[in-house]
């Protein structure tokens, strides 16, 4: 049986003779979950809408990006601006789920399958969870969600997997995250909280929406869920997605954890042989030189990672002096 796949669109999906054109009656730029917001996204304060990443590539290394605004645009691949608006596909799965879909608007149809952090918990809520978490008294559900974390603002293109416990209160789960903006030195408004760089936030996981599209027989997010991973931080990106970062952290996190509470009806998730990120000795070479002028607690997270690269390279790390 195959695999359960997740991607991203391609420019060419969005045009008028795609399978994907549907979804211009709901308009190609998509909303950023208040998650995507807060781990990074470049995002209109005015609607709230983000630049989602594709994988098409540019002649010029860089990838090509659906903006806040519905139109094309371009970013570096070491940008951690742009949100994921994952795709899934699986005959099984599709058939499965249409049987679940709600009608949006006249042809345009959607599911909720899936769970992930999206939307922030209201001041009062957040002020109870604060508290309790605190004082050691929320209950842990034993899933977590991982997230990138920038390793030392002197280089903002390093990052790090960092995983984050789901915790329950009052039958619904929850994240703690460390807010991560966009623009450092602003505040971004949520729930009528005033959040800036450095706060902490507590998402609720909820179901996702997905947008089903029964010619294609895949299911594309209605928003973009997630900000704060580079699409490949260390090379120009060439158009072959199974050699990104993006693709190894799509099936090496997002697809387990977005399904780590849910029924897939038996289906086969499997995590393919190729997703793994092709680093080279010049990068670990680099990792080395700049530990030196970190701080003592930066410097631990950075030998931590190097650490992690080599061992996925089939190198040996070298011992701490």
């Amino acid at each position: 049986m195959d695999n359960l796949k997740i991607s991203l669109l391609k420019e060419e999906d969005l045009d008028d003779h795609s399978g994907f054109s549907f979804i211009k009656k709901f308009g190609i730029s998509a909303f950023a979950t208040n998650l995507a917001i807060v781990t990074g996204a470049h995002f209109s304060r005015y609607t709230k809408k983000s630049s989602y990443w594709t994988k098409t590539a540019c002649k010029s290394g860089k990838v090509r990006v659906i903006g806040s605004d519905g139109n094309n645009k371009t970013l570096n691949p070491y940008s951690w601006s742009g949100t994921i608006r994952p795709v899934l596909s699986h005959i099984s799965l599709f058939n499965e789920l249409i049987k679940k879909r709600h009608r949006i608007c006249d042809g345009l149809y959607s599911v909720e399958f899936g769970e992930y952090p999206q939307e922030a918990a209201d001041k009062i809520l957040k002020e109870e969870l604060e508290k309790h978490y605190q004082n050691n008294e929320l209950e842990e559900t034993g899933r977590i969600y991982t997230l990138y974390k920038r390793k030392n603002l002197i280089i903002d293109t390093y990052f790090s997997p960092k995983a984050h416990k789901e915790y329950i209160y009052n039958g619904r789960k929850f994240i703690r995250v460390k807010v991560s903006l966009y623009k450092k030195d602003e505040l971004v408004t949520i729930k009528y909280v005033d959040y800036k760089d450095g706060d902490y936030i507590w998402l609720e996981v909820t179901p996702v929406e997905w947008f089903i599209d029964e010619q294609s027989r895949k299911l594309i997010s209605l928003k973009g869920l997630l900000s704060g991973v580079p699409f490949n931080s260390y090379k120009k990106y060439n158009g072959d997605f199974k050699d990104t970062e993006m693709y190894e952290f799509l099936y090496k996190y997002m697809l387990p954890e977005l399904l780590s509470n849910t029924s897939v009806f038996g289906l086969s998730i499997g995590i393919p042989n190729n997703a793994s990120n092709n680093l080279s000795e010049e990068v670990i070479k680099d990792f080395e030189r700049i530990t030196d002028k970190l701080s003592p607690e930066d410097r631990e997270a950075y030998i931590n990672a190097l650490k992690e690269l080599k061992e996925s390279l089939g190198t040996k790390p070298k011992k701490r002096r």
